[in-house]
């Protein structure tokens, strides 16, 4: 049943998809996200957000992906349909998500962004293990290709499949979660401003900088652990705009020379504009590793004789270690950084405990870029 609904679902976003008979301007791709949801007990459905509407009774939002001439200003499908959801949370009325689905122009399931990863993750009202359904072009039982949008193809979905004995084509790739997708998410993810502060300071009087609950096989030494830790915090003192958010960022690298480079945040009036800490380190990072921003080429793991980045680390004024955020890891993992040890406070306490995370205990974890951005599209 939980399987044949979902493709009923990927067939539906593929409808709207056929609506966008023109791609965005400078990718030419197209992607669509279909966003269910369920209301409180006992509210009436009295406000409907742009977009929104419904299937077999399930309420639903819509999302298609934009692009300006700057691409790095680009909104993502799902991001588009979950900021419609803000007028049902604002007024109370939505009670939590109970499935995402994405279909896009591409034969293959492609799973979301980075970007995405990280504002689902942020979202109070969806479970980490709402199930995300990723959709394909390609029917899984008559091969039919609907990766054009042309009215052919349009012809060809609403036709029964001719494998399936007059049932609908089946275009459902896979199905995933944010547990898969964005591992290791700050520890603020789902506070507002108070409650990052409040927690940042409980925290802190954990001598986080000691290396608190390390554990990590093959792990380096608690002394360029320490030394890390201590300059990423020193170098946040610098993030000063605090007028526009409390949390100040300092990110710091050590290299396999010995090498130690640091950076801050840099806060913008809008919050989008924002230069984040570890992103501001690439510049540094490619002079070191020697990268030719002239090829499209990337340095090889293990490559001999090769200076690389080993260990990282991004935090803030009291001393947590965060993950890189969304744009870091997606440079970091596109761009041949995935061996890159990356030092991240966790919790620790019962699993999938988001409501009293002040009350959990930090522990010091050692993961790899690779850990931090699984299943990447494989589209090139």
């Amino acid at each position: 049943m939980q399987v044949a609904q979902h493709q009923s679902d990927v067939f539906l976003a593929h409808k709207y998809r056929f609506k966008l008979t023109k791609p965005p301007r400078q990718s030419s791709f197209r992607v669509v996200a279909v966003v269910f949801y369920e209301l409180n007990d006992g509210t009436i459905w009295d406000f409907t957000p742009i977009g929104a509407s419904k299937s077999e009774g399930r309420p639903y939002v819509l999302g298609a992906n934009d692009e300006p001439c700057f691409i790095g200003g680009s909104i993502c499908a799902e991001r588009a349909a979950f900021v419609q959801l803000r007028w049902l949370s604002a007024t109370g009325q939505l009670r939590k998500i109970t499935k995402v689905v994405i279909t896009t122009d591409a034969a293959i399931p492609i799973s979301p962004g980075m970007l995405c990863r990280e504002f689902m993750s942020s979202q109070p009202y969806m479970s980490m293990d709402v199930p995300i359904v990723l959709g394909t072009c390609i029917c899984k039982h008559c091969q039919l290709d609907i990766t054009k949008v042309e009215p052919e193809s349009v012809t060809s979905l609403i036709s029964p499949c001719s494998k399936r004995q007059g049932q609908s084509h089946d275009f459902m790739g896979l199905v995933t979660n944010l547990n898969q997708l964005y591992p290791f998410p700050s520890p603020y993810t789902r506070l507002d401003t108070q409650g990052c502060v409040a927690l940042g300071k409980r925290w802190s009087e954990h001598h986080l900088l000691e290396g608190y609950g390390t554990e990590a096989e093959n792990a380096l030494s608690t002394g360029k652990i320490q030394q890390l830790l201590q300059r990423a915090k020193e170098a946040s003192m610098s993030d000063y705009r605090s007028a526009l958010h409390p949390i100040q960022y300092g990110a710091a690298v050590l290299f396999t020379d010995g090498t130690l480079v640091t950076s801050h945040q840099k806060k913008a009036l809008e919050y989008g504009s924002t230069l984040d800490a570890v992103t501001q380190l690439a510049p540094i990072i490619e002079e070191k590793c020697k990268i030719s921003r002239n090829q499209n080429i990337t340095p090889e793991i293990g490559e001999p004789n090769k200076i690389r980045p080993m260990l990282l680390a991004q935090v803030d004024q009291f001393g947590i270690a965060h993950s890189p955020f969304a744009s870091a890891r997606a440079y970091l993992s596109e761009f041949g950084y995935d061996d890159c040890v990356v030092l991240v406070h966790t919790f620790v306490g019962e699993e999938g405990n988001e409501q009293n995370i002040e009350s959990l205990e930090p522990k010091l974890l050692q993961v790899r870029v690779d850990q931090l951005a699984p299943q990447a599209p494989e589209i090139w």
